[in-house]
């Protein structure tokens, strides 16, 4: 059971569905007939303040900076408190340690639900000391905090890591990889960038039945700024600092990609850099020569095939993997060992 005390909504929320409602937990667990506080260090308070949203929530795990220390990749991973069995294979894939050497790997959940999911979890946290949990709402809408807490953890423990990598819990990647082309400067010397899969050009959808239903009254422009592709993407160390600065003057928005990399990103300009061949998106097709493409989107380029070109040192450059929204989500297992097995499309000299 998770007992929660002192919640206190703020006035003047919206009446929208996708509304946002303030809150100040003071989360304990309760395991037979006893109390027991979430840790035995005092939880952080944390503020997310927007200009017409206000939300106080808790980080109830502690990160050691020194977990950090001379790592170049800080990964924070999107999942809920149910998602037990993939979080494990995950473990069992790419956060595996021969692909974490220079690389930390936590992932970010909300409040359990229920009396069985907040036991499991506890016994998580202390089995693999990789959970970050918090008082955020474990709910599709309230992702936007999640990410704002991946932010936070990296500003607050691990500033001197130089790269954050932000991801869903159904995208496989490979971080050795992706440290191999953040040690050879195939990332340059940007001081605020984020790199992915750009998107251009598209607007809010108006249909009422959709997900991703924007009414007017939320957001009244026909065009969203060009944003990075929310599944995963890469930031430099100054990026999530100077789009924390700047979340008290923007608007909430539960589109959290449009959010943090469209309209915060622009406010702190921070360079948005379509990093064509990192990313890809994976499925189960042919290519129109008949060859193995373990992604498509009809569209060359965006396809993880079995072969595939790759730097001066023979590193395929394809380095992270989701699927495309309409597909179903990918299975982490076939895709990291599609991602595993890719091989150079001709000899590197």
């Amino acid at each position: 059971m998770v007992i929660l005390l002192a919640t206190r909504p703020e006035n003047g929320t919206s009446s929208i569905d996708k509304k946002v409602v303030s809150q100040k937990e003071v989360v304990m667990y309760w395991y037979g007939n006893k109390v027991e506080k979430v840790d035995s260090y005092e939880s952080e308070f944390i503020n997310a303040t927007f200009a017409n949203y206000y939300l106080e929530y808790e980080i109830l795990t502690y990160l050691d900076p020194e977990r950090c220390s001379g790592k170049k990749l800080f990964v924070f991973v999107m999942s809920a408190v149910h998602y037990f069995d993939q979080r494990d294979i995950i473990r069992n894939t790419w956060a595996k340690k021969e692909h974490n050497n220079d690389s930390l790997v936590v992932f970010i959940v909300g409040l359990p639900k229920n009396k069985n999911d907040a036991q499991m979890l506890r016994e998580e946290v202390i089995l693999y000391n990789d959970v970050i949990e918090t008082t955020i709402p474990d709910t599709y809408n309230y992702t936007a905090f999640k990410i704002h807490a991946g932010y936070n953890l990296h500003v607050r423990r691990c500033s001197d890591v130089p790269f954050v990598l932000r991801a869903d819990d159904d995208i496989i990647t490979l971080p050795d990889r992706l440290v191999h082309f953040i040690d050879t400067g195939y990332f340059g010397n940007e001081d605020k960038a984020i790199y992915g899969t750009l998107v251009q050009g598209v607007g809010p959808i108006r249909d009422p039945n959709h997900k991703w239903y924007i009414p007017k009254e939320y957001y009244g422009q026909d065009q969203y700024p060009p944003y990075v592709n929310g599944p995963a993407y890469l930031m430099t160390q100054n990026s999530t600092k100077a789009i924390l600065e700047k979340t008290n003057v923007t608007t909430f928005f539960w589109i959290e990609d449009v959010l943090f990399t469209g309209l915060m990103a622009d406010k702190t300009n921070v360079k948005l850099i379509n990093s064509y061949g990192i990313f890809a998106f994976h499925c189960y097709q042919k290519d129109d020569a008949g060859r193995r493409a373990f992604n498509s989107l009809d569209r060359a380029g965006y396809c993880l095939r079995s072969t595939l070109a790759c730097d001066q040192h023979g590193v395929p450059y394809a380095t992270i993997i989701f699927h495309y929204p309409d597909f179903p989500r990918s299975n982490i297992y076939h895709g990291y060992e599609h991602l595993t097995s890719v091989k150079c499309d001709k000899e590197i000299p």
